[in-house]
């Protein structure tokens, strides 16, 4: 509580370039993520607006003027809706021959085997994950963490304009950024390679949209995903790298099962 009175102390003193007195709302969310709602929060306000999320206790504290609040208040009452959370099974499989050193996956996670050469021979990963997401928002599976070498992932943001050449990282971790969408017993579930790190302005995130790959499955569907070969395609590289290749590769394969269950309110 005091961090809430924290940050309306801070709020105070922010001025208005309209000349209009600024009010302090707190909003209770009672469906959507406070940090996921901010985003579209933020485009209602006056310049003079703010908009913080207390994630803990799911609200968001808007300071503006009384007309922009009650625009607020109207989005929230059409977006604060309860909506469906989704239970997605992922099974992620990745083989491949190499030179060079291989590296696959954070052995520290639960469910999940890793094998590592140095010099060239077969790698192998692979991970069993379950996490749920509701309807509309964003989920994480993550592959690997605190990667030693990071080159093969930097060489493939920089190649595809996703950092600048010259851009330094390090701390990599990876895996897919999932996104269901339910439209009655269907679940349109989009799939996209991800990659987090620490740079210049700290840490960031790189989503490798020109990867993504979507899937329209009914409720408890299952559905592979299949990268192989030595093909340029940007999904083929994104999901090959994420899958477990590594350095100089000759050849690699990897797939990622989803099965997606709509959960019932």
């Amino acid at each position: 509580m005091r961090q809430v009175w924290g940050l309306l102390l801070f709020l105070g003193l922010t001025a208005t370039a309209l000349g209009q007195p600024l009010q302090t709302r707190i909003f209770q969310l009672n469906n959507r993520p406070a940090e996921a709602t901010v985003e579209m929060v933020r485009p209602l306000l006056s310049p003079a607006g703010s908009v913080l999320p207390e994630a803990r206790l799911q609200k968001l504290i808007v300071r503006d003027t009384s007309e922009k609040l009650q625009e607020v208040e109207r989005l929230l009452e059409q977006i604060d809706l309860p909506a469906p959370h989704v239970r997605i099974q992922v099974d992620m499989h990745g083989v491949s021959q190499a030179q060079g050193h291989v590296i696959a996956i954070d052995p520290r996670y639960p469910k999940q085997s890793w094998t590592a050469v140095a010099g060239g021979g077969f790698a192998q990963a692979e991970s069993q994950q379950s996490l749920m997401v509701m309807s509309g928002e964003r989920g994480l599976i993550m592959m690997a963490r605190d990667l030693v070498s990071v080159y093969p992932y930097l060489n493939f943001c920089q190649r595809y304009g996703l950092l600048p050449v010259g851009y330094l990282v390090q701390s990599v971790s990876t895996g897919f950024a999932v996104e269901p969408t339910v439209v009655g017993d269907v679940v349109r579930l989009n799939i996209t390679p991800w990659m987090s790190f620490i740079g210049a302005s700290g840490r960031q995130e790189v989503l490798a949209t020109e990867a993504s790959t979507t899937l329209a499955l009914r409720s408890g569907q299952a559905a592979t995903i299949a990268v192989g070969g030595s093909g340029n395609e940007v999904r083929e590289q994104a999901f090959g790298l994420i899958l477990g290749s590594r350095g100089q590769t000759v050849e690699q394969s990897g797939s990622i099962t989803v099965v997606p269950e709509i959960l019932q309110q």
